[in-house]
């Protein structure tokens, strides 16, 4: 496969899933705090591209089970680090909890990782990693450029979200950092075990145990 052919199957894929996770704002079928309709619009992109489209297998989309255990604990533990993280910064910046706290917490504690790793760690990744190398080696796991396109690209679609309270979409800069290096972090989670269930189990962890945590802070009833 050609590079330029990549980066058309990369912009294809992406586009798609952007369009799917924001068919809410179009057509919404069901009033909900969180973007339960995107999210899975996105998961039925994502199935379609691998096994109808083809664009990539899925064990090159990291969709087997991984062979070592020892993944699921690595992942767990940097998902809760993460929580830990976002909550250290929220003492210099703030930041409070939102939604139903039933609803948001079983929406982050799912949906995350599993509309965004199999796009982003799963197709977006293998499809970098045909052409770029992995050349480096971070605490002794094999990574490249392609680790780097795939972090860029999944914190560039965190800065023009979707917002549902003001319906309108909305670009915020401060949103970038954290999803980088969020995607790094997920990435060598991915690289080191093979599969993208652990990088899917460390994302809803550290984005459901952070709103949690916010919960609890915030004192507010079930």
């Amino acid at each position: 496969m050609t590079l330029f052919k990549t980066i058309f199957l990369i912009s294809f894929i992406v586009l798609l899933d952007y369009a799917a996770v924001c068919s809410t704002a179009y057509f919404p079928l069901f009033d909900s705090s969180w973007n339960w309709q995107g999210k899975k619009a996105s998961i039925l992109c994502i199935l379609g591209f691998i096994y109808l489209f083809r664009g990539v297998s899925p064990k090159e989309a990291g969709l087997g089970i991984p062979q070592d255990r020892t993944g699921w604990m690595w992942a767990a533990g940097i998902g809760l680090l993460m929580a830990s993280s976002g909550h250290f910064v929220d003492l210099f910046l703030g930041g409070e909890f939102r939604g139903p706290p039933l609803e948001t917490l079983a929406y982050q504690f799912t949906m995350p990782g599993l509309a965004e790793e199999p796009l982003y760690r799963g197709i977006l990744l293998a499809l970098f990693n045909r052409h770029f190398a992995r050349k480096w080696s971070c605490f002794q796991v094999k990574m490249g450029w392609g680790a780097v396109f795939s972090a860029l690209i999944f914190a560039l679609v965190h800065v023009v979200t979707f917002s549902f309270k003001e319906q309108a979409f909305v670009l915020n800069m401060g949103a970038f950092i954290y999803p980088f290096l969020g995607g790094l972090v997920f990435a060598w989670i991915r690289e080191k075990t093979g599969s993208i269930w652990p990088a899917v189990l460390a994302h809803n962890f550290a984005n459901g145990f952070y709103h949690l945590g916010r919960w609890i802070v915030s004192g507010s009833s079930l």
